[in-house]
């Protein structure tokens, strides 16, 4: 949400514009969960975000998908977080 929020305070302050470049993200999202429901989870997760549905309640329908290293006795463990 943090993202979200930001645009709109952008807006706010003055004009906005898209630049014709390119951005690499991660796909990890869409991999998992597919097209349908994440473009779903980003409908509804936005619209009660400006119903006034504070970020910490709404993290619990948008869980992470990034993977996590830990480093353990001089070992590194990568850990997927993935939707319950």
């Amino acid at each position: 949400m943090d993202d979200y929020e930001f645009v709109r305070r952008l807006e706010r302050a003055g004009r906005t514009v898209c630049l014709p470049s390119v951005v690499l993200v991660s796909d990890r999202r869409w991999k998992m969960q597919g097209a349908f429901r994440t473009l779903w989870s980003w409908v509804v997760v936005q619209g009660l975000y400006s119903f006034g549905i504070p970020p910490r309640r709404l993290s619990r329908w948008y869980p992470p998908v990034r993977e996590r290293v830990a480093t353990v006795a001089g070992t590194r463990r990568t850990q997927t977080t993935t939707a319950a």
